[in-house]
């Protein structure tokens, strides 16, 4: 499969330090990512101050979109593309291929949380 056309990706939630909270989706198969694990590390280190400037900006404008960073997985390095939301407390961060899969991908899980508010405000 192309990885360009592949609708793979890591989507997770982590709090603004980048400490991983929980891992919605890993169809890159990025090996040892697990909660309480920094984001960082999974970064390369060329690209690390790339990704605290995402987080910066995902903090304080509750969005960011289409940043190109790149990871470090299984002795290769991946070249992929990060979208992000504030939810609630934590942020939503989805790396992609392309920034069309991520925004798609960030999307549809907009839609989902949307859907799932009113439940949960019912139950509150």
């Amino acid at each position: 499969m192309n990885p360009e056309s592949s609708p793979s990706s890591i989507v997770l939630y982590c709090d603004e330090l980048g400490i991983i909270q929980k891992i919605i989706k890993n169809d890159l198969g990025l090996e040892g990512l697990s909660p309480g694990c920094a984001l960082g590390h999974f970064i390369d280190p060329k690209s690390r101050i790339k990704l605290l400037n995402f987080l910066a900006e995902l903090s304080v404008k509750g969005t960011a979109f289409d940043w190109e960073i790149n990871v470090t997985g299984n002795e290769d390095i991946i070249p992929l593309r990060m979208v992000g939301a504030l939810d609630q407390e934590n942020l939503m961060i989805v790396f992609a291929y392309t920034p069309l899969i991520a925004l798609n991908i960030m999307d549809e899980l907009m839609k989902i949380n949307n859907e799932q508010a009113p439940i949960n405000n019912e139950h509150s």
